[in-house]
C-alpha cells in the first residue's frame, strides 16, 4: 500500500512538471510574439492540449485567463515604451503591441491603468515635478489615492508606481565615479531556466529557490562548466506591472542542443548589441539596488548615448566569485539591448 502511495505521488509530481513545461512553452511564445495575432488554437497546439481544455489548464497553472494574460502583457509592454520611447507615437506603439487600432488600445489602457496613454506619458515625464492640483494628472492622482492596493481592488498605476518608487531607497552616489557603460556585441546564449511567476511579490526568496533548482538540474546532467554563466531575466517591468505578476527567469547557460524537461525550460537569448553596465553591492539590499541601477542606466546614460532600448530581452549576468558570495557581495553585469536612436 505504501509503495502504491509513493508511486502515485511521484506520478502526480511528474504530471504537474509536464504541465508546467508545456505552459512555459506557451508563455515563451507569447512573449516573443506580442505584436502578432495569438489565436487559441495556435497556442493550444504549442502546449499539445486540445483548445477546449487548454484555456482552463492555462488559468489553473498561471492563475489568470489566457486573453487577460495576453492583454496585460501587451499593455505593460506599451507602458514601458510610452515611458522610454517618447518619440514613438501612440498609434505606432499600439500597433507594435498587437492592438488592432489606437482607439481600442486607448480604451484597454485606461481601463487597466486608470489613465489614457497620453496622460500616462505626461505623468511619467513629469514624475519628479510637483503636480498642479487642478491639472488632469493632479485630479487623477487624487482620485487614485483612494485605492490602497488591498487584495480584490483594481490595479491603480499611480498608487502602485508611487508606492514602488517610495519603497526603493536611492543608492548613495560615489563622487567622481561616473557610470562606466560599454556597448558590446554579446553572443547568443542558450539557457536553461526555472521560472517564478510572482518573483517580486516577496522580494527574492522564490527567486533564490529558482536559481538553486536550475543550477542543481544543470549540475546533475554534467552541463555546468568553467564557461557557464548564471543569468537573471526579468520578463516584466515592475514600474508598470503589479508585483505579484512580475515574472522572473533564473537561468544558467547550457550547450547548444540542450532540451528542457519538467519545470526546467530552455530557450535562446539572441546575439546582438548591448549596453553593459557593471554594478556591485551587498546581497542584503540587491532587490532595491538593482532597480535603481536599471533606472540610472535609463535616466543618465541613454539620453546622451545615441542609442535607444531595443525589444530583445534585457538580463543580468552574475559575475561574483565564490569568495565574494561568501562575503555577501554581488557583482552583476546589467545587459540592456540597444539600437541606434
Amino acid at each position: 500500500m505504501i509503495l502504491l502511495i509513493v508511486k502515485a505521488s511521484m506520478s502526480n509530481s511528474n504530471t504537474r512538471k509536464e504541465y508546467i513545461n508545456r505552459i512555459n512553452r506557451v508563455i515563451d511564445y507569447i512573449q516573443q510574439n506580442l505584436d502578432k495575432k495569438l489565436p487559441l488554437s495556435e497556442l493550444a497546439g504549442i502546449a499539445a492540449f486540445s483548445p477546449f481544455h487548454f484555456h482552463r489548464i492555462f488559468r489553473g497553472i498561471v492563475g489568470e485567463g489566457l486573453s487577460e494574460y495576453i492583454t496585460r502583457l501587451r499593455l505593460q509592454y506599451a507602458a514601458t515604451r510610452l515611458k522610454y520611447q517618447p518619440a514613438a507615437s501612440i498609434t505606432e506603439i499600439a500597433l507594435d503591441c498587437g492592438f488592432a487600432s489606437s482607439a481600442g488600445f486607448s480604451r484597454a489602457f485606461k481601463q487597466f491603468y486608470g489613465l489614457s496613454p497620453s496622460q500616462f506619458r505626461e505623468r511619467v515625464k513629469n514624475e519628479n515635478r510637483p503636480q498642479n492640483q487642478n491639472s488632469k494628472i493632479g485630479k487623477v492622482k487624487r482620485k487614485n489615492r483612494q485605492i490602497n492596493g488591498k487584495p480584490g481592488e483594481a490595479f491603480s498605476f499611480l498608487t502602485h508606481y508611487n508606492r514602488f518608487q517610495k519603497n526603493i531607497k536611492p543608492i548613495k552616489k560615489r563622487r567622481n565615479k561616473p557610470m562606466k557603460v560599454e556597448v558590446r556585441i554579446l553572443p547568443e546564449y542558450r539557457v536553461a531556466y526555472a521560472r517564478v511567476m510572482d518573483g517580486f511579490n516577496d522580494q527574492s526568496p522564490k527567486i533564490m529557490k529558482a536559481f538553486e533548482k536550475v543550477i542543481k538540474w544543470v549540475q546533475a546532467r554534467d552541463l555546468m562548466g568553467p564557461q557557464s554563466l548564471v543569468l537573471g531575466i526579468s520578463l516584466d517591468n515592475p514600474e508598470v506591472t503589479p508585483l505579484d505578476k512580475c515574472r522572473y527567469d533564473a537561468c544558467v547557460t547550457v550547450p547548444a542542443g540542450t532540451r528542457g524537461e519538467g519545470e526546467i525550460g530552455v530557450y535562446d537569448i539572441p546575439q546582438g548589441k548591448y549596453a553593459v553596465y557593471r554594478v556591485e553591492g551587498k546581497y542584503a539590499t540587491i532587490y532595491q539596488e538593482m532597480v535603481k541601477h536599471w533606472q540610472r542606466l535609463m535616466s543618465e546614460w541613454f539620453p546622451d548615448s545615441g542609442y535607444q532600448p531595443d525589444d530583445r530581452p534585457c538580463f543580468e549576468i552574475y559575475r561574483e566569485t565564490e569568495e565574494e558570495m561568501k562575503a555577501g557581495k554581488y557583482v552583476v553585469d546589467i545587459c540592456e539591448p540597444v539600437k541606434p536612436l
